[in-house]
């Protein structure tokens, strides 16, 4: 039989169409597009500050074309000033508008490699709400004084509008905070300093609270022009990334507590802690690896921290990682504020993101209503049913794009059928063992029937497989040497049997 030649277009097509993800604008929504456009679109604003002198930047990823959040921050004595500019899409998108129903059916812009289902159009979501820069732009900005502990001491939120000074990338400002030479502007400069610094001493809150630290192996592919596979890309977490990452939750955090000072209803990004049972799978998972995890009751972040330490040095960090964050519980979005238990943070909610994620856009109106002195649009019954509705489409988009992550992994594992690897079980299951290769991204599925002559038996309390004649175990974290014998794009799957050196 013929192979078919894979075609990656063809499979995000598939992908949308099993997930159910809109992928077109209604008639309506484009007469709404070519208004904005056309430069049809009249709405008054409400008093801005003019914040255009101020050197904001954007740092984003090299293919980013939406940039929704721009950040400015400067020593005051013995604190950091951060100012936090989110694009303000709340004044291009009225609540009921024809793009507003859209973007709460999608809830989430959705990432397939080279290509995007985008939450909004793209008239607003890369150009009119882009904070591009050189252009002037209106934002919602927070203004948040942060002391040298990495403690917010007091905050203030208001409209404005800014002309941001640079477009960085992550990569580009991880080569400036080494060798200080790839920005010639000045103030530029001086704000990416600040920024650094800042990041030094929120880092150290993060860790003085016990935020979980998790650093998992991420990647991407990389797509030829014949829309193949070239190779996956091990992606680490820059510096630079965690700069944003810190300032991003410092915001989130302040605009979580402005609302709460005003005494309004918000939609709270929250973390639940951990089911005992899911505990218990990850005890026995981890005692097998020679970790000490109690089984019996909810562990707290610094316990789990220091397991993430340990395993660092052991050098089987990824695996144990991959462990816990099994156990963990989703994040969702409601207005009932749990607190986040992987943050550690007792208010929290999404704020910073609001052109790809639509509880952000929510957001963004309760605190536009509160600056404008407007009654709140949203009661706790409208924000139980988006917080519903945005956690699962969450959870949609995120299957799709994994989902077409596993076909690529497969269609890239395809190269590799005959060949021989080191590899580590990263599962037990009762019908055979889940193992992840070494120095690729490879993972699959060593089926029961083929571990050797006689019948293994799963153990379900003690999580191994255990032969019934020669009592051989196998068990998570077991280092095996493998081969891989097929490789089934269509069908997600691929198959290791056990191999000799």
């Amino acid at each position: 039989m013929k192979k078919t030649k894979f075609n990656l277009n063809e499979e995000i097509e598939k992908i949308i169409k099993k997930f159910d993800i809109n992928n077109s604008w209604s008639g309506n929504i484009l007469k709404d597009i070519k208004n904005y456009e056309q430069k049809k679109f009249r709405k008054n604003s409400f008093k801005r500050q003019d914040l255009k002198t101020i050197d904001f930047i954007t740092i984003d990823g090299e293919d980013a074309k939406d940039f929704d959040d721009a950040v400015y921050c400067e020593k005051i004595d013995n604190n950091w000033k951060l100012y936090v500019a989110i694009a303000d899409v709340a004044h291009y998108v009225d609540k009921n508008s024809n793009i507003d129903k859209e973007a709460k059916k999608r809830g989430t812009s959705t990432y397939f490699p080279g290509y995007v289902v985008p939450m909004l159009p793209e008239v607003l979501s890369n150009n009119l709400c882009s904070l591009r820069p050189g252009e002037d732009k209106f934002v919602i900005t927070a203004e948040i004084l942060i002391n040298k502990n990495g403690e917010i001491k007091s905050f203030k939120f208001y409209n404005a509008v800014i002309n941001s000074s640079a477009r960085l990338t992550y990569n580009q400002v991880n080569v400036f905070l080494k060798n200080k030479t790839i920005v010639k502007d000045k103030g530029v400069i001086k704000n990416l300093n600040n920024l650094f610094s800042l990041y030094k001493s929120l880092k150290k809150n993060r860790e003085k609270r016990n935020a979980v630290d998790f650093d998992t192996q991420e990647f991407s592919f990389v797509i030829g022009k014949d829309n193949n596979i070239k190779g996956i890309k091990n992606n680490a977490r820059l510096e630079s990334q965690k700069i944003i990452e810190e300032c991003m939750i410092a915001a989130n955090v302040a605009s979580s507590l402005f609302i709460k000072k005003n005494k309004q209803k918000s939609l709270y990004r929250v973390h639940d802690e951990p089911s005992i049972e899911k505990i218990e799978d990850a005890a026995i998972a981890l005692k097998n690896l020679g970790y000490s995890f109690t089984k019996s009751k909810i562990p707290n972040t610094e316990e789990i921290n220091k397991i993430i330490e340990i395993s660092k040095k052991r050098m089987d960090d990824n695996l144990v990682s991959t462990i816990i964050l099994r156990a963990m519980a989703r994040a969702e979005y409601t207005p009932k504020n749990i607190g986040h238990y992987g943050l550690s943070l007792k208010s929290y909610n999404h704020f910073t993101s609001p052109i790809r994620r639509y509880p952000d856009l929510i957001v963004h109106r309760i605190i536009k209503d509160i600056i404008e002195k407007n009654k709140s649009q949203y009661n706790l019954d409208n924000l139980e049913k988006i917080g519903l509705l945005s956690s699962e489409n969450e959870r949609n988009s995120e299957a799709a794009e994994r989902e077409l992550q596993s076909i690529l992994l497969c269609n890239y594992a395809e190269k590799f059928v005959g060949k021989k690897f080191n590899a580590t079980i990263n599962t037990v299951v009762n019908f055979g063992l889940f193992i992840a290769v070494d120095n690729e991204p490879i993972q699959g599925l060593i089926h029961i029937s083929s571990l050797g002559n006689e019948y293994f038996v799963h153990k379900e309390k003690k999580n191994i497989l255990i032969g019934e004649k020669s009592k051989k175990v196998y068990k998570v974290g077991d280092k095996i040497n493998v081969k891989l014998v097929s490789a089934f794009p269509s069908e997600k799957k691929i198959d290791f049997i056990l191999a000799n050196k």
